[in-house]
């Protein structure tokens, strides 16, 4: 298998911020001073004058002889605001571990400028673990625990190579800011990004919600620091940045994005992943462990995949086990399970669910030794007349689909998952006719039943031949799972704007035959990529890694639309005239979606599960009309 990168213009960044990280660890690690506690908060002084808020939580009982391992979580939330026993990050210590809860710059009680992932807050944490390593009560090991926020902080911090840093658990990741949760395929999301950026992280800053007020009223020095807080600096922000690259890549999302950080992660490293993540998406995580294993094969690290929301990567205790199991190995030289089997490097768990104690578990697990998994059977269905998905080639005239593209950016999922509040339905005329002229809002494609439990589980693209009546439109792909009844759930979806259809094949990924499983669009000089109206573009969309097994007599539904007014907490701002979009399958332009069937031969798979059970696809849908 040929896997790419983001590409030979991010290495020249990565090998000069390893350089400059190696230059300055004999400094820093002298750098931060202890500046002392006040209230609830310990305050560590870095070494550019910021103080720097931690949470330290010790465990109960005597100090073994030689210290406590630790634990860090460094979060831009309420931060050092509140002890990790409240916020859902390593509770299941066990005893073991000392756990500190970091502020970063600029957020909860820490001092200093906040700036979005920049270098500086990377370099604080690597200041901060090395002053964790040398208190009386520390062992000299410290590992990183992090999901989402806490997580993207942790992989910038491990990348600045901390030398008493030895193992770190991540989840919820972003590989790429840009491709991964802005611009997916140059479509424009400005739904959770901004919501994020300029509501929720803004108010979690100062720990709404959990008892800030109490924190500040004990704690002068938090206080204190929050009223002399340096306000953003807004030339680096990533609003006015986005604003400036037109809908572009830039170098603002490079400079910002995990992905250009892979040279610097040196330390044992688990990864976890959920397929539905509706905050931080469904690429990033599985992504950064393929780069990883390219990049650094025999660096020691692991991937879990499941189904569910973003919360679900530390929720279910298959996952939190495994994870504290990880660092037990890589911390406390006590390896248990599976953890060093390098046939099971990566778990593929099937169909999570609540049991009847509510706890999540899942349905069976396949274990493997690669992402994508190294039994992949890569296999092309074709489009056909009459919404038919089938693995023989379409015929010499077997015709094309039009659809209205951007009228009322019908039939999507409106619902939001979770604690969000599911409303369990499909929004739009799904399929029905939307003008006068007697046109769908979108083309669907059906496979034939099932006749046995077949699984996917991987990246997927779709080959797309098309043509519209526009200069530019866009298209969204969705897949879901139709049951016997013919109720839908939504499995994955992919889009593509098609001026952004340029592909890089350097850093594009293949498989053995040499076929695309994931296409890798530069997302720049689009402005002027424009198509001549009616003629007929090939175009290869990603559609987002998914693992999911159909059960006897369901079917895989592909549908192809205009980008959703909204899904979930993504929302498609329209930046393309509607138009008429047609979508050809005859021999000359064989449309198909490449998809990576996993046999289950040892694999022990649980009863099916009624429709709507499984977390993260409890979105499941009516009958189709």
């Amino acid at each position: 298998m040929r896997l790419g990168g983001r590409g030979r213009r991010r290495l020249g960044l990565a090998a000069v911020m390893a350089a400059v990280a190696g230059v300055l660890a004999p400094l820093v690690a002298r750098a931060a001073s202890f500046d002392g506690y006040s209230g609830p908060n310990a305050y560590v002084r870095v070494s550019d004058g910021t103080s720097i808020a931690l949470n330290i939580q010790t465990p109960a009982g005597r100090q073994p002889a030689g210290g406590w391992p630790t634990i860090i979580v460094i979060d831009g939330y309420e931060g050092a605001s509140a002890p990790l026993s409240t916020t859902g990050a390593p509770v299941y210590a066990g005893g073991h571990y000392v756990v500190v809860h970091m502020s970063i710059r600029g957020t909860g009680c820490s001092g200093g400028r906040f700036d979005l992932f920049d270098q500086r807050s990377a370099r604080d944490g690597y200041e901060i673990i090395e002053w964790l390593a040398h208190q009386k009560w520390s062992n000299g090991k410290v590992a990183i625990w992090g999901h989402s926020y806490s997580g993207l902080e942790g992989w910038l911090v491990a990348a600045t190579r901390p030398p008493h840093l030895v193992a770190a658990t991540l989840s919820g990741l972003i590989d790429d800011l840009y491709k991964g949760i802005s611009d997916e395929g140059g479509v424009s999301n400005t739904g959770f990004p901004l919501l994020w950026t300029l509501g929720y992280r803004p108010l979690r800053d100062v720990g709404a919600g959990t008892g800030s007020g109490v924190v500040l009223n004990q704690d002068p020095v938090c206080a204190a620091n929050q009223a002399g807080r340096v306000p953003p600096d807004v030339a680096d922000s990533p609003v006015p940045n986005y604003a400036l690259s037109l809908g572009e890549d830039s170098q603002w999302f490079i400079s910002h994005s995990l992905i250009t950080y892979l040279d610097g992660i040196n330390v044992p490293i688990e990864l976890v992943q959920t397929y539905q993540d509706e905050q931080t998406g469904p690429r990033g995580t599985n992504l950064l462990f393929q780069r990883l294993e390219q990049r650094k094969p025999g660096l020691p690290k692991r991937l879990l995949l499941t189904n569910g929301y973003h919360d679900t990567t530390w929720q279910p205790p298959e996952l939190h086990h495994d994870r504290m199991a990880w660092l037990d190995c890589y911390v406390r030289n006590l390896c248990t399970g599976d953890i060093l089997n390098p046939a099971h490097r990566v778990k593929v768990f099937w169909e999570m669910h609540p049991d009847r104690t509510g706890a999540l578990v899942s349905n069976g697990v396949t274990a493997d030794r690669s992402w994508p998994l190294s039994t992949t059977r890569w296999t092309r269905y074709f489009f056909g007349a009459g919404g038919r998905l089938a693995t023989a080639r379409p015929s010499p005239r077997e015709g094309s689909d039009p659809y209205l593209a951007g009228s009322g950016r019908a039939g999507a999922w409106t619902d939001l998952p979770g604690q969000f509040g599911a409303s369990q339905s499909l929004s739009g005329n799904a399929g029905q006719p939307a003008t006068d002229a007697n046109l769908p809002d979108e083309v669907r494609y059906q496979t034939a039943p099932f006749a046995a439990s077949t699984a996917i589980a991987g990246p997927i693209d779709v080959t797309l031949y098309a043509s519209s009546t526009a200069p530019d439109t866009e298209f969204y792909v969705e897949l879901s799972d139709v049951d016997a009844k013919g109720r839908m759930t939504r499995l994955q979806r992919g889009m593509l704007k098609a001026s952004h259809r340029a592909i890089d094949p350097s850093q594009t990924d293949y498989d053995a035959a040499g076929d695309i499983i994931r296409p890798f669009h530069p997302d720049t000089n689009t402005l002027t990529a424009l198509v001549t109206p009616g003629q007929v573009v090939r175009y290869e969309i990603e559609v987002f890694p998914v693992g999911h097994v159909f059960r006897p007599g369901h079917r895989l539904l592909l549908r192809v639309t205009a980008p959703p007014a909204s899904d979930s907490l993504n929302f498609y701002t329209p930046t393309t005239p509607p138009a008429v979009d047609t979508i050809f399958h005859d021999a000359a332009h064989p449309s198909s979606v490449l998809l990576p069937f996993i046999p289950l031969d040892g694999t022990t798979l649980g009863p099916a599960l009624p429709c709507g059970a499984q977390v993260g696809l409890e979105r499941c849908g009516a009958p189709l009309p």
